[in-house]
């Protein structure tokens, strides 16, 4: 399967989704994200995930990346965190 296999799969969803990097930077959100929040297609890329983030939540939210990327453990991220986001 090649990646516009791939692409049309993540955009047929009715999830919202999302990849970041390592600098917790979004490097790509579907069509479904941006309606859920109300942003034009590539208005969030480059932009740090906080953008998306209530600030009660931004500082242990970075922590919680930390946590994640130092960490032995092989799980689904924000599994266990469940917050609200800015829309």
């Amino acid at each position: 399967m090649n990646e516009s296999f791939y692409h049309k799969l993540l955009e047929s969803t009715a999830s919202g989704i999302l990849q970041v990097n390592i600098d917790s930077k979004i490097m790509y959100t579907n069509t479904a994200l941006n309606r859920l929040f109300g942003y034009a297609d590539v208005e969030l890329l480059g932009q740090p995930l906080q953008t998306l983030l209530p600030d009660s939540v931004t500082h242990q939210h970075h922590n919680w990346v930390k946590a994640f990327i130092n960490s032995n453990e092989s799980r689904p991220m924000g599994q266990g965190n469940v917050f609200q986001a800015k829309h």
